[in-house]
């Protein structure tokens, strides 16, 4: 090979008795990365299905119907303009609990993550049976309202006293 076909071909790398020029190893390298993102996009896609179906689609039709008189009096939906929003500007209600809502956000999500911080840090600071004790702590509150419902369920379902039978003696069946 001569020097100028060497210099068109790029650079070779050599491996025993192949070689590979650069452009091949890039181009592979290409591929593979092409390869790689049609099968990440794929994975992604029935996730981005459900969120444009249950949230981006109706935040768009919301908007769109913002746009209209539509309540249980009118039939057809008739075109407002931005008179909804003007109502709603003058409309002391909407202020205040939009002051209430920002107020909330506000104070409990900065609440919520330094009092997250801060029992993590309390329960890394502890030894292994302090940790256990903090992590049921945490955990236990999670527990009770499927515990209360199973004991609902069992009540009901158990037989010769339960509702569901005593309900069937009372009705006859």
């Amino acid at each position: 090979m001569s020097t100028a076909q060497q210099v068109l071909a790029g650079p070779v790398i050599q491996s025993g008795t192949s070689r590979v020029s650069l452009t091949v190893i890039q181009e592979r390298a290409r591929k593979k990365k092409w390869r790689t993102s049609i099968r990440a996009w794929m994975l992604l896609l029935p996730s981005l299905i459900f969120l444009g179906i249950f949230t981006v689609y109706p935040i768009i039709q919301s908007l769109i119907s913002s746009f209209y008189k539509d309540d249980l009096t009118t039939i057809q939906p008739v075109f407002a303009g931005l008179s909804n929003y003007q109502a709603l500007a003058s409309d002391p209600v909407f202020w205040e609990s939009l002051r209430n809502n920002l107020l909330i956000a506000v104070v409990t999500v900065p609440a919520s993550i330094l009092l997250g911080v801060a029992m993590a840090s309390f329960s890394n600071a502890l030894g292994k049976l302090g940790k256990t004790v903090t992590r049921i702590g945490f955990i236990y509150p999670t527990f009770i309202p499927l515990v209360a419902a199973a004991n609902i369920w069992m009540f009901i379902y158990t037989p010769i006293y339960g509702l569901w039978d005593i309900s069937i003696l009372i009705g006859g069946f």
